[in-house]
């Protein structure tokens, strides 16, 4: 298996199905919902401050949409603008305990460069959560990936995932999958919760969307500084 998925890990969240997590674009975010409680996390794409509602309250989202980020204000979040596919992002080394890279990844012009600039953001040890759309599989029977109004630039397996990881100072580690006309549903969360000891190429076949934990395990200099 090339990940793992440990739900004990993401505490008992990731078994209870609370409308909350339901309402959320991807309710996958249940599974890591305990790692991120209490830490500092930079939401990279974070459009109306959904996920940034459930964290800390030193958590910051960044985002180029005015309108988005003037919603994010009226609900009393902390949010940048700022142009994923511009070099630098606006914060100092070791400055975040995680990042969120919710569907961001596959819209940006250069993510091995954003996974770059990234890493000297988070401290040591700092996790990296990473939510992609599932091209092909039985989702792609129905679903044109590349020519929808989502506009994805890329696509990642978890096979092709792994070497952008790894050149980038991380170490893939566990990985959520919301299988079709399942994972959507708070009425059927355990029954995904359940699904997710199938093995993960067969599971990735099944899904829509699947969500990917790493860690952070060397630093890399760039200039964020």
């Amino acid at each position: 298996m090339i990940g793992q998925r440990r739900l004990a890990k993401a505490g008992k969240e990731a078994v209870i199905c609370k409308n909350r997590f339901f309402a959320l674009p991807e309710p996958t975010f249940r599974y890591v919902f305990n790692l991120l409680s209490g830490k500092k996390v930079l939401d990279l794409g974070c459009r109306d401050g959904k996920y940034l509602s459930l964290l800390t309250p030193d958590s910051i989202g960044l985002d180029l949409d005015f309108q988005a980020l003037k919603f994010c204000r009226t609900r009393g979040l902390k949010v940048v603008r700022a142009d994923l596919n511009e070099w630098n992002l606006p914060f100092r080394r070791s400055t975040f305990d995680a990042v969120l890279l919710s569907h961001v990844l596959e819209h940006v012009e250069a993510p091995v460069q954003l996974l770059k600039k990234v890493n000297p953001l988070l401290r040591p040890e700092g996790l990296l959560v990473i939510g992609l759309p599932v091209e092909g599989g039985i989702v792609g029977l129905k679903y044109r990936y590349y020519n929808g109004p989502e506009g994805h630039l890329y696509s990642f397996s978890l096979h092709n995932l792994q070497k952008p990881l790894r050149i980038t100072g991380y170490i893939p580690g566990e990985i959520y999958f919301s299988l079709v006309k399942i994972g959507r549903r708070r009425t059927l969360c355990l029954l995904n919760d359940v699904l997710q000891k199938i093995p993960d190429d067969l599971l990735l076949h099944l899904s829509s969307t699947y969500l990917m934990i790493a860690y952070k395990i060397s630093e890399l200099n760039t200039k964020n500084d």
